[in-house]
């Protein structure tokens, strides 16, 4: 029974020292939402704190109209302290 104890205060005494168990299950961070160019396609990602995306969608970016195309899977992050999910985008100008 002694041993029980010692076994449970020291598992307790680790969460502690370590921040709880909400850091070992931290998400990292979301990535930038930049739009880069690679020849004549674009890449983002875009964040959002639902998990919904479009499937496509039109944007302006540097005089030119962009038509994006979801990718990427969607995945969970950090975005500010808060659960958000960032998906990736192709793109093409028209």
């Amino acid at each position: 029974m002694f041993k029980k104890l010692l076994t449970v205060g020291a598992l307790a005494v680790g969460i502690t020292l370590t921040g709880g168990v909400g850091s070992a299950l931290a998400l990292e961070k979301c990535p930038s939402q930049n739009i880069n160019k690679k020849g004549s396609m674009y890449t983002r990602h875009v964040v959002n704190t639902q998990k919904k995306f479009a499937n496509a969608f039109e944007q302006k970016y540097s005089g030119k109209t962009i038509k994006w195309y979801l990718k990427g899977v969607v995945k969970s992050c950090n975005y500010n302290g808060r659960t958000a999910y960032a998906a990736y985008y192709e793109g093409r100008a028209k």
